[in-house]
């Protein structure tokens, strides 16, 4: 794969605008840490600490992701143990049952990671997964090519891939440490999907009570849909983790409990998962206006958390010009009433089985059930809850905001000049942050218009943040999707724990006494059960695996192994075959079978795809010995007439 650098001109508004937003972090930081002292450290290295910081997370950022997702959620993990140590209550539950309260978390969190990799090489590679940086695959013939070093990743996912790349950098950091096996490039999904359960249980446990926190964990622990894509090499684990690592820091500041740095942690998580998912920008927006709703303990707006989530809002303007550099046609689904009912049952409990043969469709009663529950448990949601809000702080200074925005434009017409199409739009795409600067003013009219009707229901309803964080990407989504289609139900990932803490909040009522107990696990046990066995049976659209290593079993020294070259159908074979590579041939197949007239030809076709003319005439002279065939794979062995 060549890697072209950028125009010199480019590089140096790509450094001008990387360098001025990090110095912009400098300075908020230090402007929020004014006044607090850092144990131990003479006052005179503080900043010096700070750029090393600084410095160590730009080169590292993948790195820096996951050691941070790691770090909170141990812990967290290590919070409850501290209070009780210290004798704190855990209210509403009695003293005696703090214990068991821990060890009940750590067990769902055991069972979690117990049913994730029971099935976690289950299936062989996908071709969604073959997009995983750092695979080995053979040169020239692969779609995605193999990207192998960190100017290849970055070079290949700007130019020709239109999802944002930090997940690709992550796993690409993750697999030079732990290898290429599926089991390895897929345990990454599997840390952030587990992390998101305990993740869940403390947001829960503190903006509602422990009973609703363990039902949210235990529903997110047995969600079949969760399970399987936390099997998955693919992005969206990472940016469920994200957005509940950026409500858990937007909740302590509503609520004027955080720390020196969650301003700074509220910003990088929820950057991040911008730079992740494109879908996350509904959810940052269901973000902005839950804040819009909310006043502090005087009456008065966080302008503070607005001028925060614009800085967000300004340092992700960049992905949405490579979302229009990269903008093309997709086989996604509009708005119907099935995706809805879909996503209303539990958050995708259930969805149709496209890769079995024959397609399996949704068990039609558990999800209607599912769906049921879903309605009653936002229904029941506990009203006359008093909502304790913080102090507000003032918003930081207005040069602040400007700087990050004409930074990142600088940063923009960057990427423009080192575009390879429509750099007239990229460059006009450059105003975004600067049109950014209004958005502080737009939230605070949008919170005078809600008024203090929106503070009301939020103080009523213990339900209505997780509702609104839940509910209003979804509808957003929705709207969009009825123009342009956008829909995929692996997308809506990131907003499912907030539909499951909602209805965990409904139905936490009937979690008193050990009849409602019962009740409450009679009632999802089904459901759940059978969203488990329903995912645990969709298998890999094409078997790839057995395909290859039934051919590999029966290879001679001299066979050569015909394929179409450059489609991602073909690319998880190739994954299979990379120590074939030099028998593989995916073009100029009439040349391969006159250099080589006494070798034997396997031909690996799939149902997705019909075999290359140009390939049917290079094993023209030859007749067919022996058929291979796996889940739409098909293997052929052709050899010379006798």
């Amino acid at each position: 794969m060549n890697v072209a650098l950028p125009p010199t001109s480019a590089i140096s508004l790509l450094i001008l605008g990387t360098g001025g937003v990090f110095a912009l972090l400098f300075m908020l930081i230090r402007q929020t840490a004014q006044g607090c002292a850092l144990p131990s450290i003479e006052s005179k290295w503080r900043v010096r600490l700070l750029w090393i910081l600084l410095l160590i997370i730009a080169p590292t950022s993948a790195i820096f992701l996951l050691l941070l997702g790691t770090g909170v959620v141990i812990a967290l993990l290590l919070m409850p143990t501290r209070q009780m140590a210290q004798g704190c209550a855990l209210p509403p539950i009695e003293a005696k049952w703090r214990a068991r309260l821990l060890w009940g978390l750590l067990l769902i969190i055991v069972l979690a990671i117990g049913v994730r990799v029971w099935g976690l090489n289950a299936r062989g590679m996908t071709h969604v997964e073959s997009y995983v940086p750092g695979l080995h695959l053979p040169a020239g013939i692969s779609t995605p090519p193999a990207r192998l070093s960190l100017g290849e990743v970055v070079w290949y996912h700007f130019h020709d891939e239109p999802h944002p790349q930090a997940y690709y950098l992550l796993i690409f950091a993750w697999i030079k440490t732990f290898g290429t096996s599926l089991v390895a490039i897929r345990l990454p999904s599997l840390i952030f999907n587990v992390s998101s359960i305990a993740l869940l249980f403390f947001i829960v446990k503190k903006e509602a009570n422990v009973r609703a926190a363990f039902l949210a964990a235990i529903l997110m622990a047995f969600h079949g849909h969760q399970i399987y894509w936390s099997q998955q090499a693919r992005m969206y684990s990472m940016g469920e983790f994200l957005g509940l690592l950026s409500v858990f820091n937007l909740l302590r500041m509503i609520r004027g409990d955080n720390h020196k740095y969650t301003e700074l942690t509220y910003i990088l998580a929820t950057w991040g998962g911008v730079a992740t998912k494109i879908f996350f920008w509904p959810f940052l927006a269901a973000e902005m206006l839950l804040v819009a709703c909310l006043r502090d303990q005087s009456g008065k707006m966080y302008k503070r958390i607005f001028a925060l989530q614009s800085i967000v809002v300004i340092l992700g303007t960049p992905l949405w010009t490579h979302a229009l550099y990269r903008a093309r046609s997709a086989p996604l689904m509009g708005p119907s009433f099935k995706f809805a009912g879909q996503y209303l049952g539990l958050g995708n409990l259930f969805e149709d089985d496209l890769f079995s043969l024959p397609t399996r469709m949704a068990p039609l009663a558990p999800w209607i059930f599912a769906i049921a529950l879903t309605v009653l448990g936002f229904a029941m949601a506990p009203l006359q809850k008093t909502v304790r809000r913080g102090t507000r702080k003032e918003a930081p200074s207005g040069r602040i905001l400007v700087g990050f925005a004409v930074f990142t434009s600088l940063f923009i017409c960057g990427l423009a000049l080192t575009a390879h199409k429509r750099q007239i739009y990229l460059f006009a795409s450059a105003v975004l942050p600067l049109g950014s600067l209004a958005l502080p003013w737009f939230q605070q009219c949008v919170a005078k218009f809600i008024g203090v009707r929106g503070e009301n229901i939020l103080s009523k309803n213990q339900a209505a943040p997780f509702l609104i964080l839940g509910m209003v990407p979804f509808l957003l989504l929705l709207l969009i999707g009825a123009v342009s289609p956008i829909l995929k139900s692996r997308g809506m990932i990131t907003f499912v724990p907030y539909v499951l803490a909602a209805v965990a909040i409904g139905w936490s009522r009937f979690l008193v006494k050990p009849s409602g107990i019962i009740l409450v696990v009679v009632l999802f046990a089904w459901p759940l059960a059978s969203s488990m066995k329903f995912f645990g049976e969709i298998p890999e659209p094409n078997d790839h695996r057995s395909i290859t290593n039934d051919l590999k079993s029966s290879l001679r020294e001299q066979d050569l192994i015909f394929v179409k070259g450059n489609d991602w159908v073909t690319t998880p074979s190739l994954y299979y075959l990379y120590s074939e590579r030099d028998r593989l041939v995916g073009k100029k197949w009439q040349e391969q079978a006159q250099l080589h007239p006494q070798a034997r030809i396997w031909v690996l076709t799939y149902s997705d795809i019909p075999a290359p003319e140009n390939l049917l005439k290079a094993i023209g002279g030859r007749k067919l010995l022996q058929t291979m065939t796996s889940r739409r794979c098909k293997a052929e062995l052709y050899g010379l007439r006798r």
